[in-house]
Formats: C-alpha cells, structure tokens, sequence
C-alpha cells in the first residue's frame, strides 16, 4: 500500500496449523528492513502482538534474515 505521502507500508499474511494473522510494516521500519525482506528466505519479525475484533497482527518493529 502507498499512503498519500507516497511511502510504502507492507502487510505480511502469516499462518500456521493454528491461525492466520498480519504482519504490518510501517514505512519507517519497510524503508530501513526492505533489504532483508528482498529475495524471500527465512525472517525473524519482532513486534507488538495486538487484536482487535478477533483479528490478530502484528506490528513490526525489526526484520532480521535468518538464512
């Protein structure tokens, strides 16, 4: 998604056998991880856990590429 002031914001879709939730990506954080979410791979997101109306995501703080 690109807000009106032009920045990129990311959504995530994560799930597992349990559950299926976001991961969102300020354009802060996108703009100084996006080289670690380039070209896929396995990635350590951590942030805040929040929910709202049963909907469950998680607001990315930091992005690190495991391999």
């Amino acid at each position: 998604e690109v807000p009106a002031r032009g920045r990129t914001m990311v959504y995530i879709t994560l799930d597992d056998e349990f559950s299926l939730f976001e991961a969102v990506l300020f354009p802060g954080v996108f703009g100084r991880f996006r080289h670690s979410i380039d070209g896929g791979g396995v990635l350590l997101l951590c942030g805040k856990a929040e929910q709202e109306m049963g909907a469950l995501w998680v607001t990315v703080r930091s992005v690190s590429r495991l391999y």
